[in-house]
């Protein structure tokens, strides 16, 4: 029970203390009309050797045609433009029967220094491809939804106040993999009952916001650890989320990162191990 985590879990200060880490590296996403905002997306920030990368969903990307941003300064509305090379997974049909819908974004040079004066860049060694799935509250999923409750334009106070939703979850059964149209060589699906989940920094269970907006977060698997002290602990990103089901709100989809240790080994040549997972010969569009 996710209720019961924080008195019967031992890593459970670990898995919080986890938290700044993944959120140093986790955006926000808007597009900007008129000068006000909209919350498009999150993504998250990793850098493989001296390359900088955004993972997305792709789909926050193609349903708006115009510039992306992400904040850069705490509360106020200072943004940074986020371009560079789009790499999306090509699709025969729409993105809303894409099981895959993954963006990798290869930023442009020139707004790296602005983006490391608010965000850190995951180490490219902490993409956790080839993971095998534990039914256990080792998970948690982290970005931002658009609700208004979650992100609060102060228009008058030129402040933008995003809170942001991640909660510990399992993954669901190899069994019901079948039942939305995923493969658990390809996607992780999690378990997210909205009205049951355990915000582990208040200690408390409440009830979650929409997920909309989520859509690039990242899912991140913290395995049992010793706490030390002025250390943080080690945590894997395993996949990338892109969908909440319309016909079943009790679970969210995702992409595994193997998509895209794949796509940075074949494209790049960056020396990952190959996938034992999925096995894919890439099928990339170039956009921008």
């Amino acid at each position: 029970m996710q209720d019961d985590i924080a008195e019967t879990d031992p890593y459970f200060q670990t898995r919080l203390d986890a938290l700044k880490d993944i959120r140093e590296c986790t955006c926000q996403l808007f597009s900007i009309a008129d000068s006000i905002p909209k919350a498009r997306g999150s993504g998250v920030f990793v850098k493989v050797g001296d390359m900088h990368f955004l993972l997305s969903a792709a789909h926050v990307f193609e349903s708006y045609d115009g510039q992306l941003y992400a904040p850069t300064t705490l509360g106020e509305k200072n943004y940074t433009p986020i371009g560079g090379q789009l790499n999306t997974n090509k699709i025969n049909t729409s993105r809303q029967k894409d099981t895959t819908d993954l963006a990798i974004l290869e930023l442009h040079p020139d707004i790296i220094s602005p983006l490391l004066s608010f965000y850190s860049f995951l180490d490219g060694k902490y993409l956790g491809l080839n993971h095998n799935l534990v039914n256990n509250l080792y998970y948690m999923y982290y970005g931002y939804p658009a609700s208004k409750k979650q992100t609060k334009l102060k228009l008058l106070e030129n402040k933008i106040i995003a809170k942001p939703n991640y909660f510990p979850t399992i993954p669901i059964d190899p069994s019901m993999y079948a039942q939305f149209g995923c493969d658990i060589h390809r996607n992780i699906v999690i378990e997210y009952n909205k009205r049951r989940t355990f915000d582990i920094e208040k200690n408390v269970q409440e009830t979650a916001p929409d997920t909309y907006g989520m859509s690039g977060s990242g899912l991140w698997f913290i395995p049992p650890q010793a706490n030390i002290p002025n250390k943080s602990p080690v945590k894997y990103l395993v996949s990338i989320l892109t969908e909440w089901p319309t016909k079943n709100r009790k679970h969210i989809l995702s992409t595994r990162i193997d998509i895209v240790t794949e796509t940075l080994r074949q494209t790049y040549g960056f020396q990952f191990p190959i996938s034992q997972i999925y096995q894919m010969n890439i099928d990339l569009e170039k956009l921008g």
